[in-house]
C-alpha cells in the first residue's frame, strides 16, 4: 500500500477518544490531510469485539459525514455486517465496503511489543475459511439504504478479480421519497400551501423547476 499512497494515517481510536477534546479536535483535523486532497479513504479493522463501537465513534467524531465520496473499507466478522455498514456514522457515505472473514489459517504477524529488548513473540494463527465482501447501497431496499453480498472467496477457490466493487449509486434511486425545502421565486419556481399552518406542505405549480424535478423523477426513480 506505501507504493501507492501519496500519504496515509494510521490511528488508534480509543486512544484518540481517551484524550480531551481540545487534543481530539487537533487529531482529527490531521486525519483527512490536505483539504485539497481529491481522493481519501478509510480502513477500519473492527475484528476485535471491542473496537468496533470505538470505531464508528471515532467516524462521527471525524465528521465523515461531510465527506460522502470518502471510500470506506472495514475488515471484520460476518454478524457485524448490516450493524457497521447501517451505522449513523455512514449515513452519507456513497462507497462502503466491508470484508467480512470467516474461517481460513491465517498468521498475525509478529509482535514487537519491547522494542528495547527486541523480544519477537510467536506467531499466532486464526482459523478462517472465507472472505465475503459486502457493499453499503444508499437506495436499494425500496429507496432505503442496505446491504449488498457482491463477491464471495473461500480457500478451495481460485481468487479472482473482483470487479464493480465501488459503482455509481444515483443512477436509480428505488422510489426514494426526498424532502425538499422551496420558496417562491417565479418563473423558476411557484406552488400553492396546501393550508395556512407554518411549515404547511405545498403542491407545486406549473414552473421551469416544477417541469424539472417531473422529469428528473421519472428518468431517475424517485418521487
Amino acid at each position: 500500500m506505501s507504493a501507492e499512497l501519496a500519504a496515509g494515517v494510521v490511528v488508534e481510536a480509543g486512544w484518540v477518544l481517551s484524550q480531551d477534546q481540545l487534543t481530539q479536535d487537533h487529531l482529527l483535523q490531521g486525519l483527512w490531510g490536505d483539504s485539497k486532497t481529491t481522493c481519501r479513504a478509510i480502513i477500519l479493522d473492527v475484528t476485535e469485539s471491542n473496537n468496533t463501537n470505538l470505531a464508528l465513534r471515532l467516524l462521527e467524531s471525524s465528521e465523515l459525514w461531510k465527506m460522502s465520496e470518502t471510500r470506506v473499507v472495514i475488515i471484520g466478522w460476518t454478524a457485524g455486517v448490516k450493524d457497521v455498514l447501517l451505522h449513523h456514522s455512514l449515513r452519507n457515505t456513497v462507497h462502503g465496503l466491508y470484508l467480512a472473514l470467516h474461517d481460513l489459517a491465517i498468521l498475525t504477524p509478529p509482535n514487537h511489543r519491547d522494542s528495547r529488548l527486541r523480544k519477537v513473540l510467536p506467531q499466532e494463527a486464526s482459523n478462517i475459511e472465507g472472505v465475503s465482501v459486502y457493499r453499503r447501497c444508499l437506495y436499494c431496499n425500496n429507496g432505503k439504504a442496505d446491504v449488498q453480498l457482491i463477491y464471495h472467496w473461500n480457500h478451495t477457490s481460485p481468487v479472482q478479480q473482483a470487479k464493480g466493487l465501488f459503482t455509481e449509486q444515483f443512477l436509480n434511486f428505488m422510489g426514494h421519497k426526498f424532502k425538499i425545502v422551496t420558496v417562491s421565486y417565479f418563473p423558476y419556481i411557484a406552488y400553492k400551501k396546501d393550508s395556512e399552518s407554518k411549515g404547511t406542505t405545498v403542491t407545486l405549480t406549473d414552473s421551469l423547476d416544477a417541469r424539472l424535478l417531473d422529469t428528473f423523477s421519472h428518468k431517475l426513480n424517485f418521487t
